[in-house]
């Protein structure tokens, strides 16, 4: 397991946006004046499972695809976007959202997430290394003899 400092920049960009998302889930995801509900309550952290294998890979650093990590980035988001459609109401012939600042700090923390993934894709890339996040260790056989 990685030290806090062995990390890049975005394996921890990733690792706080999931730390976000996870905090996201105590805060009111539905509030319409006389109603609220946590995101637990509104089963948010289903939308976690989203995720798990990044997060695991990046801690147990595990050779670690960073386009599954932004494929499954935007599929949070589109769920999340999809979760916060689906809190649409219409009231006396108004349409009322009753998304909250749950929601919405979830929503940033899966840009974030992308945005992460991205930041370990180009590392990879500038590494020649371009399916993992692992830098490519270079052997160096050289001994260093000295003269006599």
């Amino acid at each position: 397991m990685k030290k806090l400092n062995d990390f890049t920049l975005g394996e921890k960009i990733v690792l706080a946006s999931v730390l976000i998302a996870f905090v996201s889930l105590f805060f009111n995801w539905i509030d319409v004046g006389v109603a609220s509900a946590n995101g637990f309550n509104q089963q948010g952290y289903l939308l976690l499972i989203f995720f798990i294998y990044p997060v695991i890979a990046i801690i147990k650093n595990m050779k670690y695809n960073s386009i599954i990590g932004i494929v499954l980035g935007a599929l949070a988001l589109i769920a999340i976007f999809i979760f916060i459609q689906s809190k649409t109401v219409d009231f006396f012939g108004e349409k009322l959202n009753g998304a909250a600042s749950g929601m919405y700090l979830f929503l940033f923390s899966c840009i974030g997430f992308i945005v992460g993934n991205v930041l370990i894709k180009k590392a990879s890339v500038n590494n020649g290394n371009t399916n993992s996040h692992e830098t490519i260790e270079s052997d160096s056989s050289t001994d260093d003899s000295t003269a006599n």
